[in-house]
C-alpha cells in the first residue's frame, strides 16, 4: 500500500471480506480522503479477490468501478488519496517435508525448549531474534506470551489477539507450528474438552505432527479448516493455526458435505462457502440438502 510522502506498508488478515474506511471498527481504516464505508475487498470464486465500492469511489487501473469487479495481484486500485495491491495467500498444509530453517544452534535450543514447555524460553528466542532484524517473528513470540496474562475480559485481549493473527499470517507455517500455543482439537476420548494444549504434546520426527500422552494419538497441526475436517473424518485429534478463518460448527460432521463449486469439505452448516465465496445451496453426495 502506498500513500503520498509515506513510505510504502504492508498488512495481512485472516478474514476472507476486509471493509475499507475512516470509520471505527472496520478490518482497513484509511482516513486520508476515504468515507467511513468506502470499499469492500472480499475472497471470490477460485480464490481471486473482488472489490466493491460500498460508499466510496474506487478505481481499478485508472477506470472507475460501479459494482464488483475482480482485481489481480498486480492491479492498482486507487481509493481516496491510498494505491493498493492485494493478492491472496493461501495456507498450505504441512507436509512431511516441511522444516524450519535454524540458523543456529543457539536457536535449536530455544526452539527445543519452548518445545519442553520452558515458556520463560520465548522471550529469549524473541531477543535473539530481533537482534537479528527478525522483527515481526519477535513480537509474535511478545504477544503470545503477553496474551497468556490476560484474562479473555480484559480489553486489551481482543485487539491483541487481532495483532497475533496479523503477525502470524507474515510468518512460516512450519515455524509457527513449532512455536505455537494452541488447544486440541476434535478428539473422541473427551466429551467437552481436551486438557492439553499444542505446547504441551511431544513432538515426533515429523514437523507439524505431535503425540499426546493422555490419549496416546497423534495431534496434527493444520493451516485450514478444510484440512482440519479432512484429518477430523479420520477420527484424527487437531490443533487448528490461528491464521484460519473459523465458523460455527466448523469441524462438526458430517464429513462428506461439500461445495458444489470448489469441491471443498465444508460442513452442514454453511448457507456461503468460507473458501469460494458460493452463496447457495450446497451438495451431499450429489444431492441438494438445503
Amino acid at each position: 500500500m502506498t500513500e503520498p510522502g509515506v513510505p510504502a506498508w504492508r498488512r495481512s488478515f485472516v478474514s476472507g471480506r476486509l471493509v475499507i474506511g475512516s470509520g471505527p471498527n472496520h478490518q482497513l481504516e484509511l482516513t486520508n480522503g476515504v468515507e467511513p464505508k468506502h470499499a469492500v475487498l472480499f475472497q471470490g470464486g477460485r480464490n481471486n479477490l473482488v472489490v466493491a465500492p460500498a460508499g466510496g469511489l474506487v478505481r481499478v487501473g485508472g477506470k472507475k468501478v460501479w459494482t464488483d469487479r475482480e482485481v489481480g495481484p498486480r492491479d492498482e486500485i486507487r481509493i481516496g488519496a491510498y494505491t493498493l495491491y492485494a493478492r491472496v495467500r493461501m495456507p498450505e498444509p504441512i507436509g512431511a517435508g516441511a522444516v524450519v530453517k535454524i540458523r543456529d544452534p543457539a536457536e535449536q535450543r530455544l526452539l527445543d525448549a519452548i518445545a519442553g514447555g520452558d515458556d520463560a524460553s520465548r522471550l529469549v528466542y524473541a531477543d535473539w531474534l530481533e537482534i537479528r532484524g527478525d522483527t515481526l517473528m519477535a513480537e509474535l513470540l511478545r504477544v503470545q506470551h503477553e496474551l497468556a496474562t490476560l484474562d479473555p475480559d480484559d480489553p486489551r485481549f481482543e485487539p491483541r489477539s487481532d495483532r497475533l493473527r496479523e503477525l502470524a499470517a507474515c510468518t512460516d507455517l512450519a515455524w509457527r507450528a513449532r512455536i505455537a500455543r494452541r488447544t486440541i482439537e476434535g478428539c473422541p476420548q473427551f466429551e467437552l474438552a481436551c486438557p492439553k494444549a499444542w505446547e504441551a504434546l511431544t513432538p515426533t520426527d515429523r514437523e507439524g505432527v505431535r503425540h499426546c500422552g493422555s490419549c496416546r494419538k497423534t495431534v496434527h497441526y493444520c493451516a485450514s479448516v478444510e484440512e482440519a475436517r479432512d484429518h477430523a473424518a479420520s477420527g484424527r485429534c487437531i490443533a487448528l493455526d490461528i491464521t484460519s478463518a473459523r465458523y460455527d460448527e466448523d469441524l462438526a460432521s458430517p464429513f462428506d458435505v461439500r461445495c458444489r463449486s470448489c469441491d471443498v469439505n465444508i460442513g452442514p452448516t454453511l448457507d456461503t462457502c468460507p473458501s469460494c465465496g458460493l452463496s447457495q445451496r450446497l451438495t451431499m453426495r450429489g444431492m441438494l440438502i438445503r
